[in-house]
C-alpha cells in the first residue's frame, strides 16, 4: 500500500534560486516503493506546460530498487538539466507518481527486486455497458458506447445518432455509417465514455551496449487493471468518446528476470461467426485497481537571488548623522544595507547580527608574517606572503570568517525598507563582523557581511587633555584604575558620579565579574552620562544602574564619545575602569517602567516608583517557557516539536508592610494598599529583581490579588501577583 508522501520539498510557494543546486524529494510512507516518476510544469506558460518526466528512483541492472516506510526519496538536478529549463521569474508546480511491485525474485543480500505490479489499491468502479449484440437497426436512436452489430462485427457508437424536428431519423441513421462506429475487437470491452484519469501503462526503457550491439530493455512500472468477474486485465487503452477499453496481458521474461506487457493474443477471428468475442452482460460489475498513486501538485518558484550590500562604520563617522542619533548610539555601530531583485520582488524583513572577531583592522605601520589574520574593507585575509605598507591584494587571501565569529547581539526582524540598524557596543576591545539577513516577499532568504577591525586610537582626538576626577558610587568614594578599589552596594542601583573639565558626552558599559575573577568578554552598554554644570569650568556627570543584578561583581567602563563640536569617539586611554562594585541587599524589588521610544535596537524605558519586600516573601515556581508539543502517531516512541519562546514568568507573593527608620515603626495602613494596588496594576511593564539575582522586564499578567491577616495589629496585607517576562532585558535602557 501506497500513502500521500510527506517533508515534501519544494512545497509551499517555496523558492528556489538560481545557481543553487535543485533538490526535489519526500520522505515515503507505505509499505513497498520501487519506483517514482515526477513531472514539473510552468504555470506561466499557457497554464501548464510540461518540462519533462523525472525518474527520482533509477532501476540497477534491470531491477527495481526497494524503498521503505520511512526513507528519504529525492532528485538531485547535478547536471543542470532542469535548471535549464526553469526561467527566472516564473512560478512551477511538480507532482509524484509512486509505484510498487510484487517482491518476488528478491535476491539473497541484494536491495533491488525484478517485480511484477502489484496492483492493491482500489481506483474506480463500474458496469459493462456491452451485452447480448443485437443487428444495426436504422430505426434507433444510438449513444455514444451503445453496441451493435453490423457485417459479422461488433461496434461502438462513437457519435450520437438522434432523431430530427420532424421525429424522422436523420440521414446518418438510415443505414449503417461506418464513421461513426469504432469496431471493438476480442481483447476489448465497453464502458462507460468520457471517464478521466484512465491512463495507459507506464514503462521505463533504457539500452545496453554489449559487443557493439545495443539492446533496449524495458520494465512495466505501473497500469491499471480491471476485474470482471474472475478475471483480472490490465488495460492499455481506453477511448474517451466510445468507451471502449482494450486490455493487454503480462508475460515473464526469464532472460531479463523481468515482466513485459504485450497485446492480448486472439484464440481466434474477430467476426461474430467464429463465436470467440467477449461475451460479458451488460450490467457486469468491474473495479479497477492501481499499482501506483499520484500526489497533489506541489509549488515553487524560481528566482534569482537579490543583491544585497551592507557597510558598517563607528556612528560618530556617519557624515548623516545627526546629534540626537550620536547621542543615542554612545560608543558603536551604524550598519546600512542595499536592497535590490532583478524581478522586482519586494523586501519583506531584514535583520542585523554582530559578531565579534579577535582580528584587528589592517594597520600601515605593521609587519605582517604568513598566516596573520586582519580585516580590511570589510573583509577577512590572512596573510600568504609576509608584507607591510600599503595594502598589497596579491600578499592575502580572503578567508571565510562566519564560523570563527561569536554572536554577541542581534536585532529583531525589521519589517521596514531602511535596512539601516546600530548596535551600542565598545569597538575597542574586539574585531566584529555584522550579518545583513533578509527575506523576500516571496520568502527567499539571503545574506551579506561586512567585517570591522577593532578600533585603534585616534591621534587627533585622544582627549589627552581631558580632567577626569571619579567623585563616588552610591556616595562612597572610589578610586579611577586601582584594582584595589572595592565596593559593596546595598541597594539595588548603583550610583556614578564624577567630574571632568568639558561638555564631553559619556558612554556607560558594564561588564560582569565571575566567580574565579575572569572578566566577561563583552561590555553591555547602559546608557549615556547625565551632566550638569557644577563651578569653575567644571562638570558633574551622573548615572544611575537601574537593572544591576543582586550578588554579583561588576565592572564599569566610562569611555568619552564626542564632545559638543562633533568630534570623533575617543579611543580607549579615555576609559576609566572601576573594579570589583559588588551588590548586597535583602529582599526584591519592583520598578515601574515607562517605554519612551526604541531606537538603535534598544528599547529606552524611563524608571518609575520602586517597591521593596522584605518579609514573608514566596516567590513560587519560577518557569522557562518552552512551548514544546508531544505528537503520538503510530511509531513506537513519541515524536516532540517546539518553538522559540523561551521567557520566564512566575508568581510573586509577600507581605506588603515596610519598616520605618529610626523607630523601627511597621506601616501597613490602607493608603499604602491603595497605592499598591494602583501601581500593580498599571499598564505598562515593570523591572523585576529577585534576591538572587534574577533581572526581569516583566508584565503582569491575570489580576493582583491581596489578603489581611486579622492575626495581627496593625493587620498585615499579603498581596500577590502574577507575572511573565515580557523583553530582554539587555536590550533596554533604563533612565
Amino acid at each position: 500500500m501506497l500513502q500521500t508522501p510527506i517533508n515534501v520539498e519544494p512545497s509551499g510557494g517555496r523558492v528556489k534560486t538560481v545557481g543553487d543546486t535543485i533538490s526535489m524529494g519526500f520522505t515515503f510512507q507505505g509499505d513497498l516503493l520501487t519506483f517514482v516518476q515526477g513531472q514539473v510544469r510552468d504555470m506561466e506558460d499557457n497554464g501548464g506546460s510540461t518540462l519533462g518526466t523525472l525518474n527520482y528512483v533509477m532501476p540497477q541492472g534491470g531491477h527495481l530498487s526497494v524503498i521503505h516506510n520511512g526513507q528519504r526519496v529525492g532528485y538531485v538536478d547535478s547536471d543542470g538539466w532542469m535548471a535549464a529549463r526553469l526561467v527566472p521569474g516564473h512560478n512551477y508546480k511538480h507532482f509524484f507518481r509512486l509505484f510498487q511491485h510484487y517482491p518476488e525474485g528478491m535476491r539473497s543480500g541484494s536491495t533491488s527486486i525484478a517485480g511484477r505490479p502489484m496492483p492493491d489499491m482500489y481506483y474506480a468502479r463500474g458496469k459493462i455497458y456491452q451485452k447480448n449484440y443485437t443487428s444495426y437497426n436504422n430505426k434507433s436512436a444510438y449513444a455514444r458506447g451503445d453496441v451493435c452489430t453490423s457485417s459479422g462485427y461488433i461496434y461502438a457508437c462513437n457519435t450520437a445518432i438522434t432523431k430530427n424536428e420532424d421525429d424522422e431519423y436523420n440521414s446518418d441513421g438510415s443505414s449503417f455509417n461506418a464513421s461513426h462506429w469504432t469496431r471493438v475487437y476480442s481483447n476489448q470491452t465497453v464502458i462507460e465514455p468520457n471517464l478521466e484519469n484512465i491512463k495507459e501503462p507506464f514503462y521505463y526503457g533504457w539500452d545496453t551496449t554489449e559487443e557493439g550491439t545495443t539492446t533496449h530493455h524495458e520494465i512495466l512500472l505501473g497500469a491499471i487493471y480491471m476485474d470482471i468477474m474472475y478475471e483480472r486485465h490490465m488495460i492499455s487503452a481506453y477511448d474517451k468518446t466510445t468507451g471502449i477499453v482494450s486490455f493487454q496481458k503480462v508475460t515473464f521474461n526469464p532472460n531479463t528476470q523481468g515482466y513485459t506487457a504485450q497485446e492480448v493474443t486472439r484464440i481466434q477471428d474477430d467476426t461474430l461467426s467464429s463465436g470467440s468475442y467477449f461475451k460479458i452482460d451488460k450490467h457486469n460489475a468491474y473495479k479497477m485497481y492501481v499499482n501506483y498513486l499520484e500526489t497533489g501538485w506541489y509549488d515553487f518558484k524560481w528566482r534569482n537571488k537579490p543583491t544585497i550590500t551592507t557597510t558598517v562604520e563607528l556612528s560618530a563617522d556617519r557624515e548623516t548623522a545627526s546629534r540626537a542619533e550620536k547621542d543615542a548610539l554612545g560608543v558603536g555601530f551604524n550598519c546600512e544595507g542595499t536592497y535590490a531583485h532583478s524581478e522586482a520582488v519586494g523586501l519583506k524583513w531584514y535583520q542585523y547580527q554582530l559578531y565579534a572577531l579577535d582580528i584587528d583592522a589592517y594597520s600601515t605601520t605593521r609587519n605582517y608574517t604568513v598566516g596573520d589574520k586582519v580585516i580590511y574593507n570589510g573583509k577577512a585575509y590572512y596573510c600568504r606572503s609576509a608584507t607591510s605598507g600599503t595594502f598589497n591584494p596579491s600578499k592575502w587571501t580572503e578567508t571565510n570568517i562566519q564560523s570563527s565569529g561569536e554572536l554577541i547581539e542581534e536585532t529583531d526582524r525589521i519589517f521596514s525598507y531602511d535596512l539601516q540598524a546600530g548596535f551600542p557596543v565598545h569597538p575597542f576591545t574586539y574585531g566584529h563582523y555584522v550579518k545583513l539577513n533578509i527575506a523576500t516577499q516571496d520568502d527567499d532568504m539571503a545574506n551579506t557581511i561586512y567585517a570591522v577591525g577593532r578600533a585603534e586610537e585616534d591621534p587627533e582626538h585622544g582627549y589627552d587633555d581631558i580632567e577626569f576626577t571619579p567623585v563616588s558610587i552610591n556616595d562612597q568614594p572610589f578610586i579611577a584604575n586601582d584594582q584595589s578599589n572595592d565596593i559593596t552596594i546595598y541597594d539595588s542601583k548603583i550610583t556614578l558620579n564624577w567630574e571632568t573639565n568639558a561638555m564631553y558626552t559619556f558612554g556607560i558599559f558594564r561588564r560582569e565579574i565571575y566567580k574565579d575573577g575572569t572578566v566577561a568578554r563583552f561590555a553591555h552598554f547602559l546608557g549615556n552620562a547625565k551632566q550638569s554644570y557644577i563651578h569653575h569650568g567644571m562638570y558633574g556627570f551622573r548615572f544611575i544602574d537601574y537593572s544591576a543584578a543582586n550578588n554579583s561583581t561588576y565592572q564599569y567602563e566610562i569611555v568619552v564619545k564626542d564632545d559638543r563640536t562633533g568630534a570623533n569617539y575617543g579611543a580607549p586611554c579615555c576609559a576609566v575602569y572601576v573594579y570589583n562594585v559588588h551588590t548586597k541587599w535583602e529582599g526584591w524589588r519592583i520598578i515601574g517602567l515607562t517605554p519612551k521610544e526604541d531606537k538603535v535596537n534598544r528599547h529606552y524605558m524611563q524608571v518609575g516608583d520602586e517597591w521593596k519586600f522584605i518579609s514573608e516573601i514566596d516567590s513560587g515556581d519560577i518557569t522557562r517557557n518552552i512551548t514544546s508539543a508531544l505528537h503520538v502517531g503510530t511509531s513506537a516512541y513519541a515524536k516532540t516539536t517546539r518553538n522559540n519562546t523561551k521567557y520566564e514568568s512566575g508568581s510573586f507573593t509577600a507581605n506588603l508592610l515596610s519598616v520605618s527608620c529610626p523607630d523601627n515603626q511597621v506601616i501597613d495602613d490602607i493608603e499604602r494598599v491603595n497605592k499598591w494596588m494602583d501601581f500593580i496594576c498599571g499598564d505598562n511593564p515593570f523591572l523585576l529583581k529577585s534576591d538572587k539575582g534574577d533581572v526581569w522586564v516583566v508584565s503582569i499578567v491575570n489580576s493582583p490579588s491581596r489578603q489581611y491577616d486579622e492575626t495581627y495589629d496593625p493587620i498585615y496585607t499579603k498581596v500577590r501577583y502574577e507575572w511573565a517576562e515580557s523583553k530582554n532585558k539587555n536590550k533596554c535602557v533604563f533612565y
